[in-house]
């Protein structure tokens, strides 16, 4: 079977190719919270904690002052599912204000 010939018609012949404009790539952490998934920039992730408010108070000793937030109930989501081996503390800087937010998962930094 040989292809069909397309010709040029007078809409497509005046077009000219164009480059796509370059993408800046951006890093995020994947994690997920209340059975969604979420992502943020990694630059406002200073701290993946695994054991939680343990972890957290000697990370605090030095100095650091780091509220903690329920992230679900700021999103209007449901609660958070219940403690488990894969829950972690992300620590979030946003300028001088440090935040620690339970979460159910981090997957990746992608």
């Amino acid at each position: 079977m040989i292809a069909p010939r397309f010709r040029t018609s007078a809409i497509t012949a005046g077009r000219r190719r164009h480059a796509a404009p370059p993408i800046e790539r951006a890093t995020f952490v994947l994690f997920s919270l209340a059975g969604e998934r979420f992502a943020t920039a990694v630059e406002h992730v200073e701290r993946v904690l695994r054991h939680g408010d343990d972890e957290l108070r000697a990370w605090k000793s030095n100095g650091r002052v780091v509220d903690r937030v329920d992230l679900a109930a700021a999103l209007t989501m449901t609660s958070a599912t219940p403690l488990s081996y894969h829950t972690r503390t992300l620590v979030f800087s946003a300028g001088p204000l440090w935040l620690a937010a339970t979460v159910d998962a981090v997957y990746e930094v992608a």
